[in-house]
């Protein structure tokens, strides 16, 4: 079997790994970087220093390259893939989804947009989600994760190819919850790493995350999934995971914006994509026009695109009408 990968970030490039060592053949599509460069050369990842990346990996910065006959894997931020499917037909292959988040331009879960603006088969889509940093997946350390398909023989297939001794994926037909947990959960842990930031203790942080599982199921009233879907590893697990994690970047957003520094200056410093900065805008949007009950949600975008203060955000959800727990 063929795989293409687009994209050499940490989790496309973790990824290829676990393939490789499946004995499945990997290409990695990438830009023409001086940090895409040094991976081919050295097989070290620039943000993966210590984790050797296998030299049996094929990469290309050429689209023209790839085998489009077995399965192709998106792992390029989500704000790029609609750009990437205009200049690039991928409707012949199967693809896999590794990106997490909402498409800013097109307000969209990825699923939806491929379907709905680029008549895609629906069955020829997966989405791969769960509490899986590439920092620990690259070194083994024992990880499961969700891939979801409404196309039973493709998700039994991924899984049976891909599940290692450290690697153990579960299946699901619920496209759509799987996406929703995905992203919602990076713009609740943006809010996460503020309470850390602030010193806020366990408790807070417990809180937070536990009425940030709820705020993503307000979610169901827009969209067609399963409640239970947020209950497992790419709902609950997964907003655990970046709500803790030291290798969270959503988290990282949250503790330099405690430290009142500035969100362009929080990016740059950490050097990657954080994808809930983005996705709370869109998420703002969404909220407000379908008048869903999502608090924590609406801070979050407030302090990153209004400049309001975090103290002062964190006084007014304590301060809300008091109500019963549902």
């Amino acid at each position: 079997m063929n795989v293409n990968i687009i994209g050499s970030g940490t989790w496309g490039i973790t990824f290829a790994n676990i393939l490789i060592k499946k004995k499945i053949n990997v290409t990695v599509l990438h830009r023409n970087s001086s940090r895409s460069k040094k991976l081919v050369k050295t097989n070290f990842h620039p943000y993966l220093p210590s984790s050797l990346i296998s030299s049996r990996i094929n990469y290309t910065d050429k689209f023209t390259d790839l085998n489009l006959k077995d399965i192709t894997v998106l792992a390029i931020p989500i704000n790029n893939i609609y750009d990437f499917i205009l200049k690039h037909d991928l409707s012949s292959t199967k693809l896999l989804l590794l990106s997490k988040g909402i498409e800013s331009s097109k307000k969209m879960l990825i699923s939806d947009m491929l379907i709905s603006e680029f008549h895609y088969n629906i069955n020829n889509i997966a989405i791969l989600s769960g509490p899986n940093h590439a920092e620990e997946v690259i070194k083994e350390n024992p990880t499961a994760s969700i891939v979801a398909s409404s196309n039973k023989s493709f998700r039994k297939l991924l899984q049976e190819k891909v599940s290692s001794s450290s690697f153990r994926l579960y299946t699901s037909d619920d496209i759509i919850g799987v996406q929703i947990g995905g992203a919602i959960k990076n713009v609740i842990a943006i809010a996460s790493g503020m309470c850390e930031g602030l010193g806020l203790g366990d408790n807070a942080q417990a809180t937070l995350v536990t009425r940030g599982l709820h705020e993503i199921s307000e979610l169901a009233k827009i969209y067609k999934f399963n409640l239970n879907t947020l209950y497992g590893l790419s709902g609950l697990g997964d907003l655990a995971c970046t709500c803790y994690s030291k290798f969270s970047r959503n988290k990282k957003i949250g503790l330099l914006l405690a430290q009142n520094i500035d969100i362009q200056t929080s990016k740059k410093k950490i050097g990657m994509i954080s994808e809930g900065v983005f996705t709370s805008k869109v998420l703002y949007d969404i909220i407000k026009k379908n008048k869903l009950n999502m608090p924590i949600c609406i801070e979050v975008y407030k302090i990153i695109y209004k400049n309001v203060n975090i103290r002062q955000s964190i006084i007014g959800l304590m301060h809300r009408t008091l109500k019963d727990e549902k």
